[in-house]
């Protein structure tokens, strides 16, 4: 953070809330974006376990249980599917890096802001690139190796339990995006516009970054 840019930014633009500085506001706002990352640094790491894990498992059933052609190409669909979600994660993480160190203030919130848009559509889309490849391989793998009536019962159940899972699982996405992701990338942009034009913060996103004000004074006192 530098001092001269805050100073000249904001010297004539207040917040509404005199109890809270634009210092604090950009400390506040540094440490929710940091938290963010570690968490989905954290996330992605274990996506990416889990990617190695179904690519290794589905490569087994393909030499060893699998036995007829379709049942294979589900198999081969879900390990395709595996390294895409991989390379769709490394390269959203690499094209969104943190602003350098050194960085202005804008520089650094434009590269949150871009980071934060860049997970945030992740999530919204995460039917196409996530879910869709994999249920359509495992389907796939599935009703290839259809055995009789009880074969066909027991693909059906499958089948309804892959989709709830799913649905589930799209429905949890959407929830994160718009209750964790949406909110912060709100706040970025109207600090981003606050240091480019001088205006004052709107008041609801200084609101959302208050606890985290009080917080980091409650540990400073401590």
């Amino acid at each position: 953070m530098n001092d001269d840019e805050l100073k000249k930014l904001w010297q004539r633009q207040p917040l509404r809330d005199p109890a809270i500085s634009p210092r604090q506001v950009m400390s506040a706002m540094q440490k929710q974006t940091s938290q963010l990352r570690r968490t989905l640094w954290a996330r992605d790491v274990r996506e990416l376990v889990a990617c190695v894990i179904v690519g290794v498992i589905f490569g087994v059933y393909y030499f060893t249980v699998s036995r007829t052609p379709t049942s294979r190409l589900g198999d081969l669909i879900v390990i395709g599917s595996s390294i895409f979600i991989a390379f769709k994660l490394i390269y959203t993480r690499r094209t969104t890096p943190p602003a350098p160190p050194g960085a202005t203030i804008v520089e650094s919130l434009r590269a949150e802001l871009n980071s934060v848009r860049a997970q945030s559509q992740l999530l919204r889309s995460v039917l196409w690139w996530y879910l869709l490849p994999l249920g359509i391989g495992i389907l796939v793998g599935t009703w290839g190796s259809v055995v009789g009536l009880g074969g066909f019962v027991f693909n059906m159940i499958y089948t309804v339990g892959v989709i709830a899972l799913y649905a589930w699982i799209y429905r949890l996405n959407q929830r994160a995006a718009s209750k964790q992701l949406l909110p912060v990338e709100a706040q970025l942009e109207s600090l981003l516009h606050s240091v480019e034009t001088g205006e004052p913060l709107d008041e609801t996103h200084v609101a959302g970054l208050r606890p985290i004000v009080l917080s980091m004074a409650g540990r400073r006192r401590g």
